[in-house]
């Protein structure tokens, strides 16, 4: 049986909006009685625990138990947790794991059913969690709402799979939370209308009005990375039924300094009504969420807070179901070790694995905004030499890498700018939502060493330069330590600081690092498949890694043992086939070609348009019997039979600068037969081009001239 005592003092009533002095007794762990009495001893105020609308527990680098540890002390007595950070690593059984660790101390966790697993398609993740198993979690006493519905375009466009899970939250009767950065108009009344009812990613008031006259309701968030208290303050006193406050993610170093506490204090510190403020954070949530918390009335559980007075608002004791969890600053509770989940299976990369090609040094930049989630789109033109783009450390453009953690796949390579770092890299195994590793740097070499630090203790963030290795380990999923807060906060300052001393200016490196792979908050982002416009919903092509990536091999053609570069697949996307121009053209430009010759057919496609670009006329070599007027003809050996190729005689000038270009390099037998036929004529000089070179076999070496052979990609 729980103590039975009494507390007395200021009674704060957040449901009838009253503060009288009084007498609240407790036992069994709920409120008996409150009883008014302008005699009742005390000066302090007691009050509702506080509670956080919506956080990732993950965040905080600490497993559940830990984080309430801290929590406690500093009023928190529950949160609204979306654990999909590590549901994207270890499905069902990461949400599990956080449930049943949760269920080991005196705190209140209210866990949703992660909605987006993965975030999107254009990442890999560790998991997939689908209509099916939401529908099963709904179905769960320890599930208490659909996490927030990051799939935007599914929710508009009636995704089949995405208004299944929808309809599974609905037939549970459990809320659904949002996730809709930017969205107006006349597709936020579509996402509304479906049955989503807040968000958290406002920015703005005007944003956030035009959601709340949606039906939504607005968690004002101020969190270790996303910063938006200034801009939306005053909403919860214009807006005092729609708001909560929430952190949404916290980093073990705030969270040992304070947490949803902070937000009502900075509210205070703006005059704003105590009781709108309180309510935001009590109130509004628990009717909102309908999760068991008391709210100090008679007959609720006994989760309250004593602080010294509502301007300070310094916490004294905090408790839990009539039990005291929490004296002045203080856990009442212990935590245990916990057991390991993991899903980490890279191997070591190398600096060839993170080379940027492309012939092109004007290339997009991801630009960050310091304090916020979403990013700015810009070009930039970066040092380049030999085909290989390099940061840009004077103007504070950095090299950004992602490396899939799951599968040994090649790295995806893009450029930011507003990090700061003027030596060394920065890596990290939180990257939202799938959590690949992310990695920022200002050279390779530093950029490898990092990426290797986190795969090595399979999962953490480090700050790396030269022998300089500042590390945490985070064994569980990547993403939580297996130690106490002090200790994983204090690790994570050494680490936080190490990125400040090599030049990072960001109030939160890591974090900011972290959404740099959150793919659905616009407007630029990088995941594990390439870098993203978010806007678009579309690759971008910044290297030729990308490029290679577009072209799909197809086995047995056209004949037997045959492996064949279908390059189809990139011409059919505009900008596959604009950047793969643009790369040809940027290496030829200064030659002064005069006639690009396109061999029949594939060789057509761009060498029509290098042609254009290059200002020189285009000859087309034919097949037999398809030019007109006299030709000279040259009949070859290639991989699968033999061939003729044809040109007219009166196609090329004397000195002439000539450019043959075809889609592929194989056996060579095809480029050997067009240089034969341009041996016809009195040619300045020639130069060889394919978009791809089959390496293994061994066509270049047939070539006397190599250096006059460029080939754009190599397989």
């Amino acid at each position: 049986m729980k103590n039975s005592f009494r507390i007395s003092g200021n009674i704060v009533d957040v449901v009838n909006k009253k503060i009288f002095k009084g007498i609240a007794s407790i036992k069994d762990g709920k409120i008996a009685d409150i009883i008014k009495d302008n005699k009742a001893k005390g000066n302090n105020y007691i009050l509702p625990g506080l509670i956080d609308a919506h956080v990732h527990i993950e965040s905080s680098m600490l497993v559940p138990s830990e984080f309430a540890k801290i929590a406690v002390c500093h009023g928190t007595v529950a949160t609204v947790s979306d654990p999909h950070e590590i549901a994207n690593v270890c499905g069902i059984e990461g949400i599990n794991y956080m449930i049943e660790d949760g269920k080991k101390v005196p705190f209140k966790f209210f866990f949703g059913a992660p909605s987006c697993v993965p975030a999107t398609d254009f990442e890999t993740s560790g998991a997939k969690i689908d209509s099916k198993d939401i529908s099963a979690l709904m179905k769960r006493d320890d599930i208490y709402f659909l996490s927030e519905m990051m799939n935007f375009p599914g929710v508009i466009h009636n995704n089949e799979e995405v208004l299944n899970k929808i309809k599974a939250a609905k037939i549970a009767k459990k809320v659904i939370d949002g996730h809709a950065p930017s969205v107006t108009g006349k597709d936020l009344i579509n996402y509304a209308s479906k049955g989503i009812a807040t968000d958290h990613e406002c920015i703005n008031v005007h944003e956030a009005i035009e959601k709340i006259n949606a039906g939504m309701l607005i968690q004002i968030r101020e969190g270790s990375a996303a910063k938006n208290f200034d801009s939306l303050y005053t909403l919860i006193d214009s807006h005092p039924d729609k708001v909560m406050l929430c952190t949404d993610d916290t980093h073990p170093n705030d969270l040992i300094k304070d947490h949803i506490k902070k937000l009502v204090k900075m509210s205070i510190e703006k005059k704003l009504d105590i009781f709108n403020i309180l309510r935001a954070t009590t109130y509004n949530i628990v009717k909102h969420y309908n999760i068991p918390v008391g709210l100090l009335q008679k007959n609720d559980t006994a989760d309250l807070i004593i602080v010294d007075n509502l301007k300070d608002f310094n916490v004294l004791e905090t408790y839990i179901n009539g039990v005291l969890v929490a004296k002045n600053g203080k856990a009442k509770f212990k935590t245990t070790k916990n057991t390991i989940i993991n899903n980490f299976k890279r191997t070591k990369i190398s600096i060839k694995d993170i080379v940027a090609h492309t012939n092109n040094p004007t290339t997009k930049v991801i630009e960050v905004i310091d304090g916020e989630l979403v990013t700015r789109m810009s070009e930039r033109t970066l040092p380049s030499k030999n085909g290989i783009l390099s940061p840009d450390v004077k103007n504070d453009i950095l090299k950004i890498v992602v490396v899939n953690r799951y599968v040994d796949e090649k790295p995806i390579i893009g450029f930011v700018k507003n990090f700061g770092l003027k030596k060394g890299a920065i890596a990290s195994s939180i990257a939202h939502d799938s959590h690949n590793i992310v990695a920022i740097g200002t050279s390779d070499k530093e950029l490898v060493k990092a990426v290797n630090t986190i795969i090595k203790n399979k999962g953490g963030i480090c700050a790396v330069n030269s022998n300089d290795v500042s590390e945490l380990k985070l064994e569980i999923a990547g993403l939580m330590s297996r130690s106490d807060a002090y200790t994983v906060s204090t690790n994570y300052e050494k680490v936080h600081n190490k990125a400040i001393e090599f030049g990072s200016k960001l109030k939160s490196p890591f974090m900011t690092m972290a959404f740099m792979t959150l793919l659905v908050i616009p407007s630029i982002k990088i995941g594990d498949k390439g870098i993203m416009d978010v806007n678009q919903f579309k690759y971008i092509i910044m290297t030729l890694d990308d490029v290679k990536k577009s072209i799909r091999s197809i086995n047995d053609f056209p004949k037997k043992g045959i492996i064949f570069k279908d390059l189809s697949t990139a011409f059919k996307d505009k900008d596959v086939l604009s950047f793969m121009a643009d790369e040809i053209y940027n290496y030829y430009k200064d030659k002064k070609i005069t006639k690009v010759i396109g061999i029949e057919s594939r060789g057509f496609i761009l060498g029509s348009a290098l042609a254009y670009k290059l200002k020189a006329g285009f000859i087309p070599l034919r097949k037999p019997g398809k030019l007109p007027a006299e030709v000279y003809s040259y009949t070859y050996d290639l991989e699968y039979g033999q061939d003729t190729l044809e040109i007219h005689k009166d196609a090329i000038e004397p000195n002439d600068v000539v450019l043959i270009h075809d889609d592929v390099l194989a056996t060579g037998g095809t480029a050997l037969a067009a240089l034969e036929l341009v041996k016809q004529f009195d040619v300045k000089d020639v130069y060889l081009n394919f978009i791809c070179e089959i390496s293994f076999l061994k066509g270049m070496e047939r070539f006397k001239e190599k250096n006059k052979i460029y080939s754009l990609l190599k397989f």
